[in-house]
């Protein structure tokens, strides 16, 4: 601790006050050996104290400073929507598995941005979260057609993938194809598709009984 630049003494006030004053309070003269040059580029020197009794030596030791933590340079708004803007033109230009498409969805266009425009078919876009895939070309996508249960034949849901066997039946979304021999589950009841559809349907599996599935 530091020396008191004033001390009060019988009602004295006693500046830059020697040893002999200072050293019954308990404080007590600090040497500074001489500072060295560094050895090695890159480390720093710090102080050393040592209490020898009537004095405090302070030497100095050498060291290697902890490296400082690493802060990445912000990355410009800017840039981060042209990165955006390149990951969703050339999401569709990839060979990805429905799986696949479904861990990155929100990488998918959007359906309404190709109103007035033409959509191929496999094609993948989002609606209302959802990602669908185009089961046929679309020479000119219309606003009123958007991807539901009456577009069926435009596109198809692209659901999280499921064994379709009785203990992990496939959730039944009321617009997907069903393939023969394959579990499906809609509320709470499970049936088992026993003639392919070939193509997507959207009625209830319920109306579908006796006609693509049976009750399992």
């Amino acid at each position: 601790i530091p020396a008191p630049g004033e001390v009060r003494q019988g009602g004295m006030v006693i500046m830059n006050s020697g040893l002999e004053i200072l050293g019954p309070m308990g404080y007590k003269p600090v040497e500074y050996t001489e500072r060295p040059e560094i050895t090695t580029p890159g480390n720093e020197l710090r102080e050393v104290y040592t209490d020898n009794g009537d004095r405090i030596t302070v030497t100095w030791e050498e060291y290697t400073p902890e490296p400082a933590p690493y802060v990445p340079e912000p990355i410009p708004d800017t840039t981060i929507r042209q990165v955006a803007m390149f990951a969703t033109m050339a999401v569709n230009t990839m060979s990805l598995s429905d799986e696949q498409s479904l861990e990155i969805k929100d990488l998918y266009p959007e359906w309404a941005s190709f109103i007035g425009k033409s959509l191929d078919a496999g094609f993948k876009v989002l609606y209302e979260g959802r990602l669908y895939k185009v089961r046929q070309q679309i020479a000119t996508v219309l606003e009123n057609q958007a991807p539901s249960e009456l577009t069926a034949a435009l596109y198809e849901e692209i659901n999280e993938t499921a064994a379709g066997t009785l203990d992990d039946p496939i959730p039944y979304n009321g617009n997907m194809e069903l393939f023969e021999g394959k579990y499906y589950s809609q509320n709470g009841v499970t049936y088992k598709c026993t003639r392919s559809t070939g193509q997507a349907v959207y009625h209830d599996l319920s109306a579908l009984v006796g006609l693509y599935v049976e009750k399992a």
